[in-house]
């Protein structure tokens, strides 16, 4: 019935998978089941080197449901932490046609889960072929304070005047019009502007 509704040509065009990335998905799978960090990172790094055009979703989905298993934030939680940057590192490996344009369309993704979101933004930090001061810069409108949070991270060792008034501007929006969600989140997140912004300007605001 789906492929009716989407047509011969439509089906042609979807990605096939292979045996490798299904048996790779497969173990990240039972990782997940199991609660097993370390057999999770294995298995993601085992899906990110098929190198084909699912595997990063793939990956990046996995990694949700596993960081949801694990519980907490990531700056709390030790473990969760661990896994998160492990991931993160290792799509600085990850090749393929597809790889660059597949984590850019997860990134701008909003209506995925912010963990997703944050694992890729993260991944910026480690492949060179993404722009990680743009995604921050992006990330600063993102509606997971998390999200927010981790960019401001990221920009606050920047001197360029651009990147200082997107951050104030962002800062005096969200002061001005709090967004939807949870509260603390967000007061923390406002705290983390003013951090980020008296270092970078040398000023209490």
């Amino acid at each position: 019935l789906v492929f009716a509704v989407l047509g011969p040509a439509a089906v042609s065009q979807l990605p096939a998978q292979s045996k490798e990335l299904k048996r790779a998905a497969l173990a990240l799978k039972k990782a997940v089941g199991r609660e097993d960090p370390e057999l999770f990172l294995e298995s993601f790094v085992a899906v990110l080197d098929t190198g084909e055009r699912r595997a990063i979703k793939t990956a990046v989905d996995a990694y949700v449901s596993m960081a949801k298993v694990l519980g907490s934030e990531v700056e709390t939680s030790g473990e969760y932490y661990y896994l998160h940057s492990k991931a993160a590192n290792a799509f600085k490996d990850a090749k393929g046609k597809y790889v660059t344009a597949e984590i850019e369309k997860l990134r701008k993704n909003k209506r995925g889960d912010w963990r997703g979101r944050l694992l890729i933004l993260d991944a910026a930090c480690f492949k060179s072929d993404l722009d990680l001061e743009a995604a921050c810069l992006e990330a600063l409108s993102d509606k997971a304070p998390q999200i927010v949070r981790r960019a401001l991270h990221y920009l606050r060792r920047s001197k360029k005047v651009p990147v200082v008034e997107k951050m104030v501007d962002r800062y005096v929006g969200i002061e001005t019009k709090r967004p939807s969600g949870d509260a603390a989140e967000w007061e923390r997140t406002l705290l983390t502007f003013q951090a980020a912004l008296q270092q970078m300007l040398h000023v209490r605001l």
